[in-house]
Protein backbone atom coordinates (compact mmCIF):
# COMPACT_ATOMS: atom_id res chain seq x y z
CA UNK A 1 0.00 0.00 0.00
CA UNK A 2 2.99 2.31 -0.22
CA UNK A 3 1.86 3.44 -3.66
CA UNK A 4 -1.83 3.98 -2.90
CA UNK A 5 -2.98 7.54 -3.54
CA UNK A 6 -6.51 8.87 -3.13
CA UNK A 7 -7.35 11.82 -5.35
CA UNK A 8 -10.28 14.23 -4.90
CA UNK A 9 -11.38 12.62 -1.64
CA UNK A 10 -14.55 14.15 -0.26
CA UNK A 11 -15.33 12.98 3.30
CA UNK A 12 -18.88 14.27 2.87
CA UNK A 13 -19.53 11.49 0.37
CA UNK A 14 -18.60 8.72 2.81
CA UNK A 15 -21.66 6.80 4.00
CA UNK A 16 -22.07 4.17 6.69
CA UNK A 17 -24.72 1.48 7.10
CA UNK A 18 -27.04 2.02 10.11
CA UNK A 19 -26.00 -1.38 11.52
CA UNK A 20 -22.40 -0.19 11.64
CA UNK A 21 -23.44 2.92 13.57
CA UNK A 22 -25.41 0.77 16.03
CA UNK A 23 -22.42 -1.55 16.44
CA UNK A 24 -20.11 1.40 17.09
CA UNK A 25 -22.51 2.83 19.66
CA UNK A 26 -22.66 -0.56 21.39
CA UNK A 27 -18.85 -0.73 21.49
CA UNK A 28 -18.59 2.76 22.93
CA UNK A 29 -21.20 1.89 25.56
CA UNK A 30 -19.37 -1.33 26.44
CA UNK A 31 -16.07 0.54 26.80
CA UNK A 32 -17.77 3.06 29.07
CA UNK A 33 -19.25 0.29 31.19
CA UNK A 34 -15.88 -1.47 31.47
CA UNK A 35 -14.39 1.79 32.68
CA UNK A 36 -16.78 1.95 35.59
CA UNK A 37 -15.58 0.33 38.77
CA UNK A 38 -19.04 -0.94 39.66
CA UNK A 39 -19.58 -4.35 38.08
CA UNK A 40 -23.05 -5.82 38.40
CA UNK A 41 -22.13 -8.87 36.32
CA UNK A 42 -24.39 -8.08 33.36
CA UNK A 43 -21.47 -8.16 30.90
CA UNK A 44 -20.36 -11.62 31.94
CA UNK A 45 -23.70 -13.24 31.04
CA UNK A 46 -22.91 -13.35 27.31
CA UNK A 47 -19.67 -14.13 25.49
CA UNK A 48 -18.54 -12.37 22.31
CA UNK A 49 -19.89 -15.06 19.96
CA UNK A 50 -23.31 -14.98 21.62
CA UNK A 51 -23.37 -11.19 21.47
CA UNK A 52 -22.47 -11.16 17.79
CA UNK A 53 -25.14 -13.78 17.05
CA UNK A 54 -27.76 -11.78 18.95
CA UNK A 55 -26.81 -8.65 17.04
CA UNK A 56 -27.27 -10.25 13.62
CA UNK A 57 -30.58 -12.02 14.47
Amino acid sequence: MNTLEVLNFNPGKVMVHPRVLAWQNDLEHEELMKGLEHDDGCWSDMNADEAQGAFWD
